[in-house]
């Protein structure tokens, strides 16, 4: 795998989330490194998002595509500028095209380096739930930069990935609740869309509002004595 010269050490992400942090906009130069550095480390992910998300009026998006260009992985900046959602949302997605026009895409590897165990639990669960930032610059991820906090009312997951979460409750549940489909896509389903989901599941419902859940199976008579 093709990839940076050389790994940033502790100190010099350290000294990253200060200069980020500062509050005062960093060059297109120095944000395009820090954006590369964002693969080995999920936290300075987060802050660059932040100061991404507080400064971007002030940044040639010209410029900081020249350098993303330049990068090892250009794709990363198109995950990181997908993480933000202002408020002007319309002059935004303008700036955001200009900084990522001709960026090529990543070819289907994960996204961090060296933070989770090769094929353990999270890696399987980036491959299978890999939201929307991700999946459409080319790479495989969950981990949504915004201080962990995925939106409750947006959903990061298709169709498909949502139905196989839901085949996999439904294997294992004899009843489903909307806290639990919530908490097996791990946030990246807004709550009406939960609620869409499991209503056309087909399930048997009982109950209202917050005591409703949704029916799997029938119990067996061994459950019953």
């Amino acid at each position: 795998m093709l990839g940076l010269k050389k790994i940033p050490q502790i100190s010099e992400l350290a000294a990253a989330y200060t200069r980020l942090s500062a509050g005062t906009p960093l060059s297109e130069e120095r944000l395009s490194q820090f954006a590369q550095w964002t693969r080995f480390d999920p936290r300075l992910g987060e802050i660059w998002v932040q100061h991404l998300s507080a400064h971007w009026k002030l940044i040639s998006p010209v410029k900081l595509n020249h350098f993303a260009k330049q990068s090892e992985w250009p794709a990363v900046l198109g995950v990181l500028l997908s993480m933000i959602r202002p408020t002007e949302r319309a002059l935004y997605d303008g700036w955001v095209a200009c900084a990522t026009a001709g960026l090529r895409p990543a070819q289907g590897e994960q996204f961090f380096i060296g933070i989770h165990a090769f094929a353990g639990r999270e890696m399987r669960r980036a491959s299978l739930l890999s939201s929307r930032p991700y999946r459409d610059w080319g790479f495989l991820g969950t981990d949504l930069l915004i201080n962990k906090q995925p939106s409750a009312r947006k959903t990061y997951l298709t169709r498909t990935q949502r139905m196989g979460v839901l085949e996999g409750l439904r294997a294992t549940h004899r009843r489903i609740r909307v806290k639990d489909y919530l908490e097996a896509t791990h946030g990246l389903v807004s709550l009406r869309q939960a609620q869409l989901d499991l209503r056309a599941s087909g399930l048997k419902i009982e109950g209202k509002t917050r005591n409703r859940v949704y029916v799997t199976r029938k119990r067996k008579k061994a459950e019953l004595t």
